[in-house]
């Protein structure tokens, strides 16, 4: 259980098991030479045993660089050896490189002055190393001497001699990682139970229940405001026709002759039955912008129809009056037109009949133009009845139009979304699972963290005891 926590501190505790005497562990800053330190030792005494891990070691050999001072970061490592109850023994190396090693040295000294009495060996591995490979036994034995190494490794094998406390360090090795892997539970233990693992899943699962109708408030919303537009626009386009429709009417009855009329309401039905055709066209295209994937299609519902024609004007008081009217007036021009008759004797009695002639004419001319004004007037009113009546079945071929479209695109959005809607409840379904397994896990990790920091903690516990005792 302790290796599943903390591998490297479980494996440094059985290094520290398998550890004897004569065990040295060579730490120090980066850049200081503690490697090459440690070949040299290897190289000089083969009793001793250069290990990796402090918890190995029975011997701690602190490796300083004569060019620089002690830093933080260093003590803080020394600190941690002393607690751990190796015996630490200080070289400062590179002695042969720096002149004012000494002045560094006693830096060093004064920082570590909290560890109790310090004593720094100054060393270079660098002439170690060189004694090594001359040929010459005397300048090597000489050279060998000034770099310091044997008296370091005498004062190492000393200490690492006098090794009595094996034990011990296994003891506290032991006690302070059952202490760190404590601290990992309950650090971890902590972190399960603050933080929820769940949160982005709720809210991704919160996303698609808003969201579970497909989009069919939304899609339906949007129909229903462009179809609105669509049929505004269309009866707009139909008022635009009619008033058409009654111009080209008008236009038509105004420059008619009399006989001409007779025929003015088949003409007038070719006109409705044209500007129903381009109605059609317009309602065909402004519906299949809407709906451009959709088949658009017109209700089947007859085109407007156009009456025969208009009933028989009657004649009414005013044709009468017209006749009367007519006469006089006749009479009047015809005794205006011979009085120069009248003047000569012989030809009083002659301008009678020239005058009823003329007033009669003029009776005739006055009925006929009244008679052909009225028929214009009752062929203007017929139009206009009319065509209110094809405007309305016009607004209703728009309507039934927009209606069915509206139909369409609205089934084609339930469907739409019903589909959607299928694939939302999947997604959900798979989130609430994904949901449940992740808070079961959660859930399982907990309780495992609380059953390790039991067994962690007595364990502790015996542990303290036993070595009281």
């Amino acid at each position: 259980m302790l290796g599943r926590w903390d591998p490297v501190g479980t494996e440094q505790l059985l290094a520290a098991q398998r550890g004897g005497a004569g065990a040295v562990v060579v730490v120090g800053p980066d850049g200081s030479g503690k490697t090459s330190i440690a070949e040299e030792i290897a190289a000089l005494d083969s009793s001793l045993q250069i290990v990796t891990s402090p918890a190995a070691a029975t011997v701690a050999l602190v490796v300083l660089d004569a060019g620089a001072a002690l830093g933080s970061g260093a003590l803080q490592s020394i600190s941690e050896l002393r607690d751990s109850g190796l015996r630490i023994v200080f070289a400062l190396n590179k002695i042969d490189a720096h002149r004012d090693w000494r002045s560094v040295a006693q830096l060093d000294a004064d920082r570590l002055s909290g560890f109790g009495a310090v004593q720094l060996h100054p060393v270079s591995a660098r002439l170690a190393k060189l004694a090594r490979t001359l040929p010459d036994p005397e300048r090597a034995r000489v050279l060998r001497t000034n770099s310091g190494l044997p008296a370091l490794q005498t004062i190492l094998g000393e200490h690492a001699a006098a090794d009595t406390d094996r034990a011990g360090i296994v003891w506290r090795a032991t006690e302070r990682l059952a202490l760190r892997v404590r601290e990992r539970i309950l650090a971890e233990s902590d972190r399960l139970r603050e933080v929820d693992p769940t949160g982005p899943l709720r809210g991704e699962r919160a996303r698609l229940v808003a969201a579970r109708d497909g989009g069919r408030a939304a899609g339906t919303a949007t129909v229903r405001s462009q179809i609105q537009l669509v049929r505004v626009a269309l009866l707009h386009e139909v008022g635009e026709r009619v008033r058409a429709l009654n111009s080209a009417a008008r236009a038509d009855i105004d420059r008619s002759k009399r006989a001409a009329l007779a025929g003015f309401p088949d003409r007038f039905a070719g006109l409705v039955a044209a500007g129903t055709e381009e109605l059609d066209a317009v309602i065909l295209a402004r519906l299949s912008e809407l709906a451009p994937d959709a088949a658009v299609q017109l209700p089947d519902a007859p085109r407007p129809a156009v009456p025969d024609g208009p009933e028989p004007r009657r004649r009414g008081l005013e044709d009468r009056m017209m006749i009367v009217v007519g006469a006089s007036a006749g009479v009047g021009l015809g005794r205006l037109a011979v009085s120069p008759l009248a003047m000569v004797p012989a030809l009083e009695i002659a301008s009678i009949p020239a005058t009823l002639l003329l007033g009669g004419g003029a009776a005739w001319w006055l009925m006929r133009s009244r008679s052909s004004l009225a028929d214009r007037a009752h062929l203007r009113t017929w139009t206009a009845d009319t065509l209110s009546g094809i405007k309305a079945q016009l607004e209703q071929r728009v309507v039934s139009a927009v209606l069915a479209t509206e139909t369409e695109l609205s089934e084609r959005v339930a469907r739409d979304s019903a589909v959607r809607v299928v694939q939302v409840d999947e997604q959900i379904a798979a989130l609430d699972a994904e949901i449940r397994n992740v808070v079961a896990k959660r859930s399982a990790q907990v309780a495992a963290c609380e059953r390790d920091l039991g067994v962690v903690e007595r364990g502790i516990v015996a542990f303290r005891r036993a070595a009281a005792t």
